[in-house]
């Protein structure tokens, strides 16, 4: 199909393997990353991840990596976030196949088709015209043009909010800069967090993650709220092939059971307001024995997060009315049910094929709320995502 230009978005754990894999095909490809090198893992580095590293990495960034010098975790190691940038993305941002094309603090603000707006023509015809990205870097703002543009920008960073509805709680938004989205380092914060009173919120792995650590302080008093009804909101499985995920759902269903009595569970709850009291914030809570309010030094807020489709608002994405993934592959997830997110497959390319021809979203941010993604799941789709731009149905780096 000849040599396109390729922008990636996102260094991540799929945008470097995105890039690479368009390297591997000798396309002309950039990556533009808002922050560094697996800036939104760093974010959460001191957190081990449930998979081994056999399942977080591609036969192509191995080779890559090892042909650079760098020496690989262990196929089974579980690594920290941190651990996992320094082993594998750092290294693999730096390999030959890759120098040169990942651009640091260089966010795209908007993306665009040269000469036409979102409404018309449609298909094929759009391709006579390049797209158009604004970015900003240290130099300011300039454009670009690709021919291909793959979001690889994931989720984190854009969490969803406190309030029932998932609308602002009244006084969110104007307090929300001493509200913690993401996951604190609970044992770097040991003494400003030992001695206080911390609202917890989220009935997902980030907060018994959160809820693992705050126990593990000397003193320390927690109120757990979820939206969840019942007083076992974890389903584990005795064989979950990823123990530390089973470890953190027993945890979670005893704290709820009261296991320690330093927490305080409330479940079927909803946060309605915040207000500020000088130092400690003013949390009034909505359960099924009404409303009342609780004083604490701390929120957690682990209500996860949302893409941000801003950035292709002039594209034509075809997004599911309830995930904000593509329709193609929302659907297919849809149709699949509650599976473990082990158990998942590829859904094959057309499930990543948009009314935008050439544009793609892979990663955690194809699956839009969906919270099951994985980044063996994410291989897949790189692998899918060039057999549409090659228009070849059988390439498989991967294999080769």
């Amino acid at each position: 199909m000849g040599r396109k230009r390729i922008v990636v978005i996102g260094a991540g754990p799929l945008g470097l393997e995105a890039a690479l894999y368009a390297a591997r095909l000798d396309h002309d490809v950039r990556v533009l990353e808002a922050g560094r090198v697996g800036e939104n893992v760093r974010r959460w580095g001191h957190v081990r991840l449930f998979s081994p590293f056999e399942l977080n990495h591609s036969t192509l960034g191995a080779a890559a990596v090892i042909a650079s010098g760098a020496r690989l975790p262990e196929a089974s190691a579980i690594l920290t976030g941190r651990e996992h940038v320094e082993a594998y993305l750092a290294p693999l941002a730096r390999a030959e196949p890759l120098r040169g094309r990942v651009e640091e603090s260089v966010r795209v603000r908007q993306i665009g088709r040269e000469r036409l707006g979102k409404s018309s023509p449609f298909g094929e015809a759009r391709t006579r015209f390049p797209f158009r990205l604004l970015v900003e870097g240290p130099e300011g703002e300039s454009v670009g043009n690709a021919d291909v543009v793959i979001d690889a920008s994931g989720t984190y960073g854009q969490p969803n909010w406190l309030g029932d509805g998932n609308i602002p709680a009244l006084g969110e938004r104007a307090l929300g800069e001493r509200i913690d989205h993401a996951l604190v380092d609970i044992a770097a914060e040991r003494a400003q967090l030992e001695g206080r009173r911390v609202l917890v919120v989220g009935s997902g792995y980030s907060a018994t993650t959160a809820l693992d650590a705050l126990c593990a302080l000397d003193a320390v008093e927690v109120v757990w709220a979820t939206r969840r009804e019942g007083r076992c909101p974890y389903t584990v499985r005795e064989d979950d092939p990823l123990p530390e995920r089973a470890r953190l759902g027993r945890l979670g269903n005893a704290l709820a059971a009261g296991a320690d009595r330093r927490v305080e569970f409330r479940e079927a709850t909803v946060v309605e307001r915040v207000l500020g009291r000088d130092r400690r914030l003013a949390v009034t809570l909505r359960g099924p024995a009404g409303e009342d309010t609780v004083e604490v030094d701390r929120i957690l807020a682990h209500v996860g997060c949302s893409p941000d489709n801003s950035l292709y608002r002039e594209l034509q994405v075809h997004e599911c009315y309830a995930s904000f993934g593509p329709m193609g592959l929302a659907a297919a997830l849809l149709a699949e049910g509650e599976a473990d997110c082990l158990a998942q497959t590829s859904k094959g390319p057309e499930s990543l094929a948009n009314p935008e021809p050439g544009f793609f979203l892979v990663g955690a941010k194809s699956y839009g709320r969906n919270s099951s993604f994985l980044v063996r799941i994410g291989i897949a789709q790189v692998r899918d995502v060039f057999r549409l731009i090659e228009r070849r149905p059988d390439l498989d780096l991967y294999s080769a």
